[in-house]
């Protein structure tokens, strides 16, 4: 089993771009929910935690995906 460096850097680089914009549009839309529902300041925290939440969820799929495309461990 060997480290395949040309994948194991797209496939960081990859994540971490997905992972990043996924974060900061799960946190964006809890925030804009909670201003357009007016739901106050813990009501905001609690959909931006919910947001980040399944952001990350995605991200690990992203990462299994990408993963199973170009094995970084072959």
């Amino acid at each position: 089993m060997a480290l395949n460096g040309k994948n194991a850097l797209t496939v960081l680089s990859a994540t971490i771009l997905v992972g990043v914009e996924l974060l900061v549009a799960g946190v964006a839309g809890g925030w804009a929910l909670a201003g357009m529902f007016g739901l106050g300041e813990i009501g905001a925290w609690v959909l931006e935690a919910a947001g980040a939440v399944l952001a990350l969820y995605f991200v690990a799929q992203f990462w299994r995906s990408a993963n199973r495309v170009e094995p970084i461990v072959e």
